[in-house]
């Protein structure tokens, strides 16, 4: 069953921090009859791709459709534009993991914050469980720290489990208790992520390479650089503070000319993505290398 509606730009306060799509009861029951219930009572549809739970409201003009700022910036809406909102039916998906890029809503907000994201999951899975979530998919919410901060999450990556009938769903799922939440920052912004179940991403390339970096030979000398100061950093922050460890802030280089030294510090510093003058570069690795504390 599908039905046409138009995107309403009226706004409705109420409905606006929740995830969910809301159309006129008459439109509703055009839409749901005969369909399985999805959680809340309402219905499983496709809005051009992308899946979502759709409920009644009286708040809702007949022929209308509300999607709040993330739903409609998700399918690229704009208002009073026609949308086709189509009943899914059979068996689905559920997901097994989710990955979120997290960072503020307001892109000029300069305040360093630690984020828990065990808070995270927890506003989640206490909202959103047996509801889709898509691949791409934009996530509004608040979360009191102590005051209410505004955040907004792009679902970047999913493990979906077994599919049933609709196996062409393979970008989107239903979010269960069980499913496991891993967090990423997005750039730029000053969040301090604790409990994010993400290994984390030192290094610029997605492999580490000696050989494609460049520095054949000093293999030796670069492992027990990586070992001493960078392992530690590719696992989460609150594993290392739980576990009462910090990082290598340092690593003395020594050595005759043309040992490697500037080699190995000009190459650890394209792959940290370092940008440091030509002498001040030359001075340092001449002296000690330092490892910026991320």
């Amino acid at each position: 069953m599908s039905i046409s509606l138009q995107v309403a730009s009226s706004q409705h306060p109420g409905l606006a921090t929740k995830s969910f799509v809301y159309i006129h009861p008459d439109n509703f029951a055009e839409l749901g009859a005969g369909a399985q219930e999805a959680p809340l009572n309402g219905v499983y549809a496709l809005i051009k791709g992308w899946a979502f739970t759709i409920l009644p409201s009286p708040e809702i003009e007949k022929k209308m459709v509300f999607l709040n700022l993330a739903n409609r910036t998700t399918v690229s809406a704009a208002y009073h534009a026609e949308v086709v909102v189509t009943r899914m039916t059979g068996n689905f998906a559920a997901l097994n993991s989710v990955t979120l890029e997290i960072g503020y809503f307001a892109g000029s907000e300069k305040t360093r914050r630690s984020l828990d994201c065990s808070r995270v999951t927890a506003y989640l899975k206490k909202r959103y469980v047996d509801h889709f979530l898509n691949r791409g998919q934009l996530l509004l919410f608040q979360l009191k720290m102590p005051d209410n901060i505004a955040f907004r999450a792009i679902v970047r990556d999913m493990e979906v489990g077994p599919v049933g009938p609709v196996g062409s769903l393979q970008a989107c799922g239903l979010l269960q208790q069980a499913t496991e939440f891993k967090f990423v920052k997005m750039p730029n912004q000053k969040l301090d992520l604790e409990n994010t179940n993400q290994i984390q991403q030192v290094f610029s390339m997605p492999e580490l390479s000696f050989g494609s970096m460049g520095i054949g030979g000093l293999d030796n000398q670069f492992a027990q650089i990586f070992r001493r100061a960078f392992a530690s950093r590719i696992f989460p922050p609150d594993y290392m503070k739980r576990l009462g460890l910090s990082h290598v802030k340092g690593i003395m280089m020594h050595g005759p000319p043309g040992c490697g030294k500037t080699l190995i510090a000009r190459q650890l510093g394209q792959m940290l993505k370092v940008r440091l003058g030509v002498y001040c570069l030359d001075l340092i690795v001449w002296i000690v290398l330092l490892i910026v504390d991320c």
